[in-house]
């Protein structure tokens, strides 16, 4: 008995691998486009924020006492906590463990 696998089952372990592998790099490939998109969208927020704080820095002293002041001040540190998550980049993700097991597989055992 060889201890082999045929040509069926390695062309559909060979399939299986191929669509593991891409599975992977696509997942890498979609979580960079998504930091991409959350950097533009924190610069976005950032803008916003910093356009706000300008507008309430140029109020007067009377005005930014007041309990409207206060209100648009937690708004303005709402946009500053977005911003700072928004900064933050997903990990890509790391090689599952079971590809080196892939070339466990590869070469058959001498008899």
């Amino acid at each position: 008995m060889a201890f082999r696998l045929n040509r069926s089952q390695r062309a559909e372990f060979d399939k299986h691998v191929d669509e593991l592998r891409n599975l992977y790099d696509q997942i890498n490939a979609a979580v960079s486009m998504y930091n991409d998109k959350q950097s533009e969208f924190a610069e976005f927020v950032a803008t916003i924020r910093d356009d706000m704080q300008s507008q309430y820095d140029d109020k007067s002293e009377k005005w930014q006492e007041s309990d409207k002041a206060s209100a648009v001040q937690d708004w303005i540190t709402a946009f500053d906590n977005l911003v700072s998550y928004a900064e933050s980049d997903l990990d890509e993700v790391s090689e599952p463990d079971l590809f080196p097991e892939f070339d466990a597989i590869t070469d058959a055992p001498e008899e």
